[in-house]
């Protein structure tokens, strides 16, 4: 075999390695997560609109989280702060909260490991969090995004982990839209 063909094969042994690798990593952290990490509800702020859509690529979402309170159940306080952020994307700000928020959402980089922490003059001094979240098919009811919320892992005083989405819970259904 010449020397091209060796090469080839151990590039593809490589990548085959490589993948083997990072699937056993991200399972580990998956299972670490499941056992340490605390679950959440965090709603739709911004979401990649192919998620909307039969397909079978995940995508991106911006959400906002509370540690607060019963952080794993549905808030209608925080859905209603989601939706006057997502408002801002398109809409003239008011105030100079509203400005900050407005510049979050119009920012469309995908930043798995950042929080930032919305201004307390535009959550009414409640501890809320923009974070963003790779949103998995496998998770979602017929594999497209139907709530405006997704169920996710996070460490709430670690705030340089990202989030990972998890299985809705079948009281979840009531809030489709």
């Amino acid at each position: 075999m010449p020397i091209w063909g060796w090469v080839c094969s151990g590039l593809a042994a490589l990548a085959v390695l490589f993948i083997v690798y990072a699937s056993i990593v991200s399972s580990r952290e998956r299972k670490r997560y499941e056992r340490d990490a605390e679950e959440m509800v965090a709603w739709i702020v911004q979401a990649n609109s192919a998620l909307y859509a039969d397909g079978g690529i995940n995508r991106p979402a911006q959400m906002l989280v509370a540690f607060d309170g019963r952080p794993a159940e549905p808030d209608p306080a925080i859905a209603e702060l989601a939706a006057r952020a997502a408002a801002l994307k398109h809409g003239e700000p008011a105030t100079p909260a509203e400005d900050e928020v407005a510049k979050m959402v119009r920012d469309e980089s995908y930043r798995p490991y950042t929080r930032f922490r919305l201004p307390n003059e535009f959550t009414g001094g409640r501890e809320v969090y923009s974070i963003h979240i790779w949103v998995e098919r496998s998770f979602l009811p017929d594999k497209v995004l139907k709530h405006p919320f997704v169920r996710c892992l996070l460490f709430p005083d670690r705030p340089d982990t990202r989030a990972l989405m998890t299985q809705y819970r079948p009281a979840d259904d009531e809030f489709k839209s």
